[in-house]
């Protein structure tokens, strides 16, 4: 037998892990930083899905904020009205 062979099935994953809110803020403003957002809008943003997170609405929390983060260095505009009713 080989010394780099294993004695039983692999640990299992962890079914939940816990973060501390104001190590997420700090990742997610890092994350905002890193994208280029202004700090005063980063604050905005993290607020915003945080508080859905906190809400109990995930898909409108962490989950949405990963997702989102991909496009933040495309959003770095005012909004502009395209059309108005």
């Amino acid at each position: 037998m080989s010394d780099t062979a294993t004695c039983g099935p692999a640990p299992a994953e962890p079914a939940s892990v816990q973060v501390p809110i104001a190590e997420l803020e700090e990742l997610m403003a890092r994350t905002c930083a890193a994208a280029g957002v202004p700090d005063d809008a980063a604050r905005r943003v993290v607020h915003h899905f945080l508080t859905g997170e906190l809400r109990g609405k995930p898909s409108h929390g962490l989950a949405k904020f990963i997702f989102e983060s991909r496009f933040f260095p495309e959003r770095q505009a005012p909004p502009e009205i395209v059309r108005e009713r």
